[in-house]
């Protein structure tokens, strides 16, 4: 391989070589890229795309070598980098590759104040996880489930109940609401960042005048279907009542599906809930949702892992390099 490797951001003038290397990973998944090609192209070529997509070539002969998929994520925990989907090229695999994919998202996170990565990868597929876990991943205390039946749910809001999506403007009003709430002191800030984000929103479940539940949602986009969805996460405000959490996160769950048909982005809903949370556990549970998975194959459950702190910025092999324009170029491990 040569000495040097380059990342290229994807537009019509290279959507091709990106194609192939997404056919390859539909294939090992055993789906099939169903997409449409000019949407793809759209999507990642819009102004502040959700599709964030860096293709790695060869800087001699121009190979592609692989790609990583990505979102910009808004949460409770801040803003990090959410990677829907990293391939390697079938004949580069093995050989340092994927950890230069990983380098590279690095350093963009590293230039956005990103404090995390984060992605789901499948119980059934060790390979992959001892990579991650090489590259200094750790599990997160998440559990990721498929709402897309929500989008064809046809109740009304939970009685009593209503729910607000925050706007810039009323950040003041937002913050100070929720200075009063022990379990939101930490992530105010948080909060707020998200809120000013073009693909994210922040809904706030309050019953008779009492904010009982946020959720945030984030935009994110599918390679294989080319379709855009949503990923949904909860805070529950207002003690522990399970009943009156859940019935919080049904109505936000609801507005969501709301939004999702105005922009026609009902491709998929996501949901990532705290392990640790009874209510969030009892919301899964009375919705009836599906756990994320791969396949039929019971084995193909997925698990929440990320890149943070010094895993993030310089640890485990994720050595520094330059950066060139729109381009990221560094030197192969030696």
């Amino acid at each position: 391989m040569g000495s040097e490797t380059v990342f290229d951001q994807v537009g019509r003038h290279n959507f091709a070589h990106l194609k192939g290397l997404v056919m390859q990973q539909a294939e090992d998944h055993a789906c099939l890229y169903r997409g449409n090609d000019c949407q793809f192209v759209a999507a990642l070529e819009a102004s502040n795309p959700v599709a964030r997509t860096l293709l790695l070539r060869d800087q001699y002969n121009a190979a592609s070598l692989g790609y990583v998929l990505y979102s910009r994520n808004y949460g409770f925990k801040g803003k990090g980098l959410y990677i829907e989907d990293i391939c390697v090229s079938r004949d580069r695999r093995s050989s340092g590759t994927g950890m230069r994919l990983m380098r590279g998202l690095a350093e963009i996170a590293q230039v956005e104040l990103a404090t995390s990565i984060s992605w789901v990868v499948a119980r059934n597929n060790p390979l992959a996880i001892q990579f991650y876990e090489r590259a200094g991943a750790q599990p997160l205390p998440y559990s990721g489930y498929d709402c897309a039946d929500l989008f064809d749910n046809k109740s009304v809001l939970p009685n009593g109940y209503e729910v607000k999506k925050f706007e810039s403007d009323e950040k003041d009003f937002l913050r100070a609401t929720l200075l009063g709430y022990e379990q939101a002191q930490n992530k105010v800030d948080n909060i707020l960042l998200a809120v000013d984000a073009e693909h994210a929103n922040v809904y706030a479940a309050y019953k008779q005048g009492v904010l009982v539940a946020l959720g945030i949602s984030n935009s994110n986009f599918s390679s294989f279907r080319t379709v855009y969805g949503y990923k949904l996460e909860f805070l529950e405000l207002e003690g522990q009542d399970v009943n009156r959490n859940c019935a919080a996160f049904e109505a936000i769950a609801h507005r969501v599906c709301q939004d999702a048909h105005d922009y026609d982005h009902t491709g998929h809903l996501n949901l990532f809930i705290q392990k640790a949370s009874e209510s969030q556990c009892a919301f899964v549970t009375k919705m009836r949702v599906s756990p994320l998975r791969m396949s039929d194959d019971p084995k193909s459950f997925l698990d929440m892992y990320s890149l943070s702190g010094a895993a993030l910025f310089g640890h485990a092999g994720l050595n520094p390099y330059s950066t060139q324009g729109e381009h990221f170029s560094f030197a192969a491990a030696a």
